[in-house]
């Protein structure tokens, strides 16, 4: 060990390879070359160093080399099997796997070797892909020797008669791969069950090779049962020396949420090995500002810029934003004017909701229904009843023909366009209204699809201070509840804080669900590609 470089007896983010590595040796000549295939070979695809060799930074080196440079003494093949890299967004982990991909796949000598990409999601997987393309196009050896079948997702090196082909996320198909590498990318948008067995698959493909060689590679994700998290937990426990696993190799970058200053540069600093290279400081200033200004968007730069773990939920919109929004407009400037309707029955118990948006003046208008019964149970429905806020019906259920009443009511004063509703609660009402009261009424799905782009826009809006709300109460308190869910892609959509509660969000959810049928009924809308089915 004593002639071996200093960076290579360096520990590598707390996991050391030289302890327990009585059966294996390190090949110095062997790391070397590997590392030196990068700026011989590859260029850098995007960015400011786009078109330049690839030449690789202290932290890179340090998995290139150690993959690559570390050998069995039995039969002097590669000692690690597995690799588990936790880089945040923007490091440039994509184009760094790209390249191992085509070592391994032409200067492995691997006969007849197969290469392959995966990831939860098929476009994910088709990235890497795209970044090895690149490189192979971009130099006239490569493009040479190696045929590419963009269509069909394949690349093919003669000479050994080996391929680099893209997976879906199918399981059921992926039985029978003789695997020699492979890359698993962005480990945290593979769906729970489906993406264990997906793993489980492709895993045991890899049996019959000599030296076969596994790549996750991902950011953080949620706090969750999911493969990505049972990944990341045995790759710490490896790298503490919990698990004795010598044939893994652990790569994990990240902030300590309970130690580290999420806001401060030193924490950006720790978790993101590019930092001042591919990730810039004032990237990093900018999305700490919006994060503070927005509480919804903490939990995403958290995990996707630090690599902490955070729950999906998070608060929405800081009631101090929303007050500054307020009241800019006389509501009497709203008649005749066009206006698109929402209605959320998500109860049938307790309050109903329905909402006009109206797009030229950014403006909203809530009305809310409450059954008597459960009106006396609380006492600011009581008082928002007596201020005209609500409107308490009949009965211990939602009156559906008190909130046709009142809407036909509403058709005198304002110029409505069409009325969005939930499919799976207020289908009677709604074919109600638009069989016998003539209005346009059009289904509006509740999942991340629908309602994604709206929420952001609703967000916009409000951080701006531009939508005219006029203070109702009702409203101020449904914002208040209002929870931020994300999933892996961070789409967004807004819940209450627990399915059994009683803060309530319908008035957030028809201004969400108003203002994304007015985006896809502009003219030029505000956001392309919104659908709302």
């Amino acid at each position: 060990m004593a002639k071996i470089s200093k960076i290579w007896l360096e520990p590598v983010q707390g996991y050391d390879p030289c302890k327990n590595s009585d059966d294996f040796y390190f090949d110095q000549r062997a790391a070397n070359n590997a590392c030196k295939i990068f700026p011989a070979y590859f260029k850098h695809k995007e960015g400011e160093f786009s078109g330049k060799p690839f030449h690789l930074e202290r932290w890179e080196k340090k998995i290139i080399g150690h993959i690559f440079g570390w050998k069995r003494k039995t039969d002097w093949t590669r000692r690690y099997r597995k690799a588990f890299v936790y880089v945040p967004k923007k490091n440039g982990k994509t184009q760094l796997m790209a390249g191992i991909g085509i070592i391994c796949l032409v200067f492995d000598n691997e006969p007849g070797a197969q290469v392959y990409t995966a990831s939860g999601d098929q476009e994910q997987a088709n990235i890497m892909f795209k970044a090895a393309t690149f490189a192979v196009e971009n130099h006239e050896e490569l493009s040479e020797n190696i045929e590419i079948q963009k269509s069909y997702k394949l690349m093919q090196f003669s000479a050994t008669e080996s391929y680099w082909k893209v997976l879906s996320s199918n399981a059921k198909t992926k039985h029978g791969p003789n695997i020699s590498a492979l890359f698993l990318d962005e480990l945290h948008v593979f769906p729970e069950q489906r993406g264990r067995e997906l793993l489980e698959t492709l895993e045991a493909g890899i049996i019959s090779r000599r030296q076969p060689l596994i790549v996750y590679t991902t950011t953080a994700d949620y706090s969750r049962p999911s493969p990505c998290n049972e990944v990341y937990e045995y790759a710490k426990k490896v790298r503490d020396g919990i698990v004795p696993d010598p044939y893994f190799f652990p790569v994990i970058y990240e902030a300590d949420e309970e130690k580290d200053d999420w806001k401060s540069e030193a924490t950006w600093m720790k978790a993101n090995p590019n930092y001042g290279i591919s990730v810039k400081r004032d990237y990093f200033i900018e999305r700490v500002r919006e994060a503070e200004a927005n509480p919804s968007k903490e939990n995403a730069f958290k995990r996707l810029h630090l690599n902490i773990q955070t729950k999906q939920e998070k608060k929405w919109m800081d009631i101090k934003e929303w007050d500054l929004s307020g009241q800019q407009l006389d509501p009497e400037a709203l008649k005749n004017k066009k206006c698109f309707g929402a209605i959320d029955l998500s109860s049938t118990n307790d309050i109903a909701a329905f909402g006009l948006y109206f797009p030229e003046t950014i403006s909203y208008l809530l009305y809310c229904w409450v059954p008597k019964e459960t009106a006396r149970k609380r006492i600011e429905y009581e008082l928002w009843e007596k201020q005209k806020y609500i409107e308490v019906t009949k009965g211990r259920t939602i009156d559906d023909d008190a909130i046709r009443a009142r809407i036909n009511e509403l058709k005198k004063d304002y110029a409505f366009e069409q009325i969005a509703y939930d499919t799976w609660n207020a289908a009677r009402l709604a074919k109600k209204l638009g069989d016998d009261d003539g209005f346009v009424m059009v289904p509006f799905g509740q999942g991340y699809k629908s309602m994604n782009e709206p929420t952001k826009e609703i967000e916009k809006l409000i951080l701006n201070h531009r939508l005219n709300h006029f203070g109702n109460p009702v409203m101020r308190w449904m914002i208040s509840n209002a929870t931020a869910l994300s999933d892996t892609a961070n789409n967004i959509k807004i819940i209450k804080p627990n399915k059994d509660s009683p803060q309530k969000v319908d008035g957030v959810i028809t201004l969400i669900m108003g203002c994304g049928l007015s985006m896809v009924n502009k003219e030029e809308p505000q956001i392309e590609g919104l659908t709302i089915i």
